[in-house]
């Protein structure tokens, strides 16, 4: 009978210890999920910068806004039409997603 208790106390304190030590791992990994969580925002944003500096070398990401009717550059009359074609084409998107949802609310 004495050892019987002898056991269940031993059992007790390892079932009291492993739930310590497993708490503490919980612990461990909700922290470790939250510094990846910020690390990986931290580098989404570092590797937009990285992307925008280079679209700037390489010259894509030059944008000429012309408010003004006449054009005296060739090249500046094509920047104007593309710019023009680019608003209307977001505009038209605009305009279709605008119905799409509607479209999808009148069907409910």
């Amino acid at each position: 009978m004495e050892e019987l208790k002898r056991r269940v106390r031993k059992y007790k304190k390892l079932y009291k210890t492993q739930k310590e030590t497993l708490k503490e791992v919980n612990d461990q990994i909700a922290q470790a999920t939250s510094h990846a969580a910020l690390a990986s925002d931290h580098i989404k944003t570092l590797q937009g910068q990285v992307n925008a500096k280079k679209k700037m070398k390489d010259g894509n990401g030059r944008i000429i806004h012309i408010g003004s009717h006449i054009v005296t550059s060739e090249e500046g009359l094509e920047e104007a039409q593309k710019q023009k074609e680019a608003k209307e084409a977001r505009v038209q998107l605009e305009v279709e997603r605008a119905q799409r949802k509607e479209d999808t609310q009148s069907a409910i």
